[in-house]
């Protein structure tokens, strides 16, 4: 009866496991990283639930499962990899996970005006990605109709004629806002292919142009 007490609360353990990476509230390092150990912990859950049916609830199995559990515990932590590296957290709330991967900065004008800038990427691959320009402070989430919006990972701007923000982006996946800046001038280049993108990425510099990009 022990036995059988002991293999249900391991099952559950996995099951809450697969449940709170699915809903944000447990992370190993963040991005496709988790993804793909969300999908070893369903099939640990598997395994373990076909114990129930087919497999001798004896110390042994019991033990070998619990070791399975802990083995794909060290593999999503300390043993992780390069490519997705552990950030060294366990639980974060939404609000921690925002901040970690979202960088804010203020830029001054050639006459002393502040432009904000936010720039950040969410979702379970880090796919969402978003950089926000603003003459005030920025609150999220952005407000469509006071700032520049660019869904994009990266931009590139400088200042000209003193009053005039120079921003490099995408043709595609921008949101202008209806009431304009108030001290500043905003002129948008649209990078209309691959080829532009690419160019203005690596030779940015040689453009005297600045770079903001979520992941800087």
């Amino acid at each position: 009866m022990k036995m059988k007490v002991v293999l249900w609360l391991l099952s559950a353990a996995v099951v809450i496991i697969i449940f709170l990476n699915l809903r944000g509230g447990l992370t190993y390092g963040y991005g496709l990283g988790d993804t793909y150990y969300i999908g070893r912990f369903v099939i640990l859950a598997l395994v373990i639930g076909g114990g129930h049916i087919v497999i001798k609830k004896d110390l042994i199995t019991i033990i070998l499962l619990f070791l399975l559990l802990v083995y794909n515990l060290l593999l999503m932590t300390i043993y992780r990899g390069s490519e997705y590296p552990w950030n060294g957290e366990v639980f974060l709330s939404y609000s921690n996970l925002e901040s970690e991967n979202r960088i804010e900065k203020i830029i001054l004008s050639p006459k002393g005006d502040s432009i904000y800038i936010t720039a950040r990427f969410w979702g379970v691959t880090g796919d969402h990605e978003e950089i926000i320009f603003s003459e005030e402070p920025i609150i999220l989430p952005p407000n469509k109709d006071k700032h520049y919006i660019f869904y994009t990972d990266e931009v590139f701007y400088k200042f000209e004629n003193n009053d005039e923000l120079v921003i490099h982006a995408p043709k595609s996946g921008k949101s202008i806002p209806k009431i304009p800046f108030k001290n500043i001038k905003v002129v948008l280049k649209d990078l209309k292919t691959g080829d532009d993108i690419r160019n203005i990425s690596k030779n940015y510099k040689k453009y005297k142009l600045e770079k903001i990009g979520v992941r800087m």
